[in-house]
């Protein structure tokens, strides 16, 4: 392996992350509990990291929702979420932007219209 592969996983998990159900989310009216989700959390024991999250480390000022375009976050028959993460691992990862791909702003840093799906995009920039 040399100095500069990386590893990445992207993806639909249909399981939010830890980062996104703490203190700071409950007390922001964005989730109803703390709650430890595993799947993200035992990527990053391989060392990979959150792309999003290291890019916007505060739930509350981002919460980053992917879950979903086809409702209003006011719905009470639908919870919105971030579960489509993009991963990454390497020696010198720099995450330099990362953000949202949507139907509108401001639950979208890239807007595409129409938009073709019931999930937000991810995306990251990164460096190594």
């Amino acid at each position: 392996a040399g100095a500069a592969d990386a590893d990445f996983v992207f993806g639909d998990f249909n399981e939010p992350s830890h980062s996104d159900w703490n203190e700071a989310a409950v007390k922001a009216g964005y989730q109803p509990m703390v709650v430890d989700y595993p799947t993200v959390k035992a990527i990053e024991a391989k060392g990979f990291v959150d792309t999003f999250r290291t890019h916007f480390p505060d739930v509350a000022a981002k919460p980053g929702f992917t879950w979903t375009p086809t409702s209003e976050p006011t719905a009470t028959d639908d919870h919105h979420d971030r579960i489509d993460f993009a991963l990454a691992r390497a020696a010198s990862l720099k995450v330099l932007d990362a953000g949202i791909v949507g139907e509108k702003a401001p639950q979208a840093d890239i807007v595409v219209t129409p938009w073709p799906s019931d999930h937000r995009a991810t995306f990251a920039k990164v460096s190594f």
